[in-house]
């Protein structure tokens, strides 16, 4: 499992994720009046902005984990991961907005560590480990329990 490459972002709160790279499709910025708001769902949905012609669904890392914001969120332009992931046969997308990014991670070595505390429990299934990189802690994102989560 640490044999895979990874990114490292940080989200709100000084959380800091692994993305298996395999998922990552690319790393961009949205400016706030390219994405669309869609009234009606939850709180962590931004909203959807087109992409390459398709609708590209913006997931609000901050809200939807329960994160407490370290600094002032930027709401006129977006950093975000857009994942992919196959979900039945058919390829989904999700951007991931997010508060930095650090860059490739190699895990390889590193030492296993509890799971970061600020993380709630009822999160803990869509993340893999957690372990020491850098002298901190950094989660490795589950992307198909994620995937699956927003789904529901």
């Amino acid at each position: 499992m640490l044999n895979q490459e990874y990114f490292a972002i940080e989200l709100a709160d000084s959380v800091r994720l692994a993305l298996p790279l395999e998922d990552l499709e690319t790393l961009t910025r949205f400016e706030q009046h390219q994405i669309c708001p869609i009234p009606g769902v939850s709180p962590y949905w931004i909203g959807v902005v087109n992409q390459q012609g398709s609708l590209l669904w913006v997931l609000d890392s901050r809200q939807f984990f329960e994160l407490k914001a370290t600094a002032p969120i930027n709401r006129q332009k977006r950093t975000v991961a857009v994942l992919k992931r196959l979900v039945g046969g058919t390829w989904r997308r999700v951007a991931l907005a997010i508060e930095r990014l650090e860059g490739m991670a190699d895990l390889s070595l590193a030492q296993t560590l509890e799971m970061n505390p600020v993380l709630k429990a009822c999160h803990h299934s869509l993340f893999t480990t957690t372990v020491n990189h850098s002298d901190r802690p950094l989660t490795i994102l589950n992307t198909e329990k994620l995937f699956q989560a927003i789904r529901h």
